[in-house]
């Protein structure tokens, strides 16, 4: 449970650091919440992951390496069969060629996705695949067909709340009744635009304040496995100049006993010479008395 936290925690915190254009953050809690991810085998947290970095590369319009990393999330979300995540990807890629005016390459993404999201009942994929295909027709001056996109987008997006496809879908549908004379229509799509403006950057204030307790209450897990980390390298540090310790000890005392014995060893070995020289010299006194008796009695 408490890797699983981080994990979760790192994903979602580096999703919403992007709001502030903090790249490098969010690039720091997606590596730690890899990590974690392959450490509990959760490629579904993994391929998440793996779109979040794709998002921080296409903020920084680095589009090759955002593809990189959407084509690996793809090869994850194949594995484990998640169309969900598949028609998201298939929209992210889509997106990414719309912004590189690649859009013949986007257009077959999209459908991808709108075909997906069908088949799936995706409705949020299936309204976002067609706002998305719709200002490819806009882009193509087909604007009757940008129209037609638009509304169906649109009438989803109502229905399931999804403020960002509104926003989109009310800017795609402004721009294309605007093109076609249609100014009564033009108009009221332009207010409702203005109206999911303000509201999502209502919304992202909001996020922002659940990042900031997120940021703290991640950099404060962090902190915490630091200090745990230092504690069992300290004891671990402790330990080891213990048993250093006890084997100088060990080796002091041996060298001491081996020493000494040697020093016992050498002044037992002088004494048993100097006790057999003394008694050779005893023998040859007490010869030399006997001799000196036998000549007086003689």
């Amino acid at each position: 449970r408490h890797t699983r936290y981080i994990s979760v925690t790192g994903v979602q915190t580096c999703a919403l650091t992007i709001l502030q254009n903090d790249l490098k953050k969010a690039m720091e809690y997606y590596k730690q919440a890899s990590l974690t991810a392959d450490e509990i085998n959760s490629p579904n947290s993994k391929a998440y992951c793996l779109m979040v970095i794709a998002d921080v590369y296409k903020t920084k319009g680095e589009y090759n390496l955002a593809i990189e990393y959407l084509n690996k999330s793809e090869s994850i979300a194949l594995e484990i069969e998640d169309l969900h995540r598949l028609s998201e990807i298939y929209l992210e890629i889509g997106e990414i060629y719309q912004n590189k005016l690649e859009f013949q390459q986007s257009l077959n993404f999209y459908e991808k996705a709108l075909e997906l999201g069908t088949k799936i009942q995706n409705r949020s994929a299936i309204s976002t695949s067609h706002i998305h295909i719709g200002e490819i027709d806009f882009n193509n001056k087909k604007y009757k067909e940008a129209i037609e996109k638009g509304e169906r987008g649109m009438k989803i997006a109502i229905e399931i709340q999804n403020l960002e496809n509104i926003y989109d879908a009310s800017k795609l549908l402004y721009q294309s009744y605007k093109k076609i004379g249609d100014y009564s229509k033009a108009i009221l799509n332009l207010e409702r635009h203005k109206s999911a403006n303000d509201t999502i950057i209502a919304h992202n204030n909001s996020k922002i304040l659940i990042q900031n307790q997120m940021n703290f209450e991640f950099d404060k897990e962090k902190e915490k496995n630091k200090i745990e980390q230092a504690k069992k390298d300290a004891n671990a540090s402790a330990h080891i100049q213990v048993q250093r310790n006890i084997i100088i000890s060990s080796i002091v005392i041996l060298l001491f006993v081996v020493g000494f014995s040697i020093f016992i060893f050498l002044a037992n070995k002088k004494q048993k010479k100097a006790n057999l020289l003394l008694g050779k010299q005893n023998n040859l006194i007490e010869n030399q008395k006997k001799e000196i008796t036998d000549s007086i009695n003689y």
